[in-house]
């Protein structure tokens, strides 16, 4: 099997692309809908890795990215149960409102997705003008090269006779 190790960083950029889907809802609309300026709501963000039928791989490192297309209409919390930072890799204080975030969990699940496996991650929002945006939501991730590459992998065993004679 001929493997060019050069195409491997197009391969893995190609597999978020099309192998890892993502899914948003609005949840828990407090008082509910229609959503008005001081409401607040859940982001669920599921992220489903692909099988191992669809050629799946484990992926590691996971971070969880959220935006908002129009400034000044709603806002993201920035979770406690791990680190943030800003567009410019600035840290983000948990608890603080926000319109754009990447999300890095502190607990090892949502961080690592297996070949098939979903995660799902809640995020509290609210409106706060009138006026309407898209919320936008990626991930960043690295493959699991211990997975991928085993380590400490044996060869076959070779051997050469030798006789020992007095």
């Amino acid at each position: 099997m001929a493997i060019n190790l050069s195409e491997l960083p197009a391969a893995m950029i190609q597999y978020l692309l099309t192998k890892v889907d993502i899914d948003i809802t609005v949840e828990d609309l407090i008082p509910g809908p229609p959503i008005n300026p001081g409401d607040t709501f859940n982001i669920r963000m599921r992220v489903k890795n692909a099988s191992s039928t669809d050629d799946g791989i484990a992926l590691t490192n996971v971070r969880y990215e959220l935006s908002m297309s129009t400034k000044g209409i709603a806002q993201i919390r920035v979770p406690g149960a791990g680190t943030a930072i800003d567009g410019s890799g600035n840290p983000i204080p948990a608890n603080t409102w926000v319109e754009f975030l990447t999300f890095n969990p502190s607990a090892p699940d949502p961080s690592y997705l297996s070949v098939g496996e979903s995660d799902s991650l809640l995020f509290a929002g609210r409106a706060i003008a009138v006026g309407f945006t898209q919320i936008r939501t990626r991930i960043q991730a690295d493959p699991d090269i211990n997975a991928l590459f085993p380590r400490n992998h044996l060869t076959d065993i070779h051997s050469h006779n030798l006789s020992v004679v007095s």
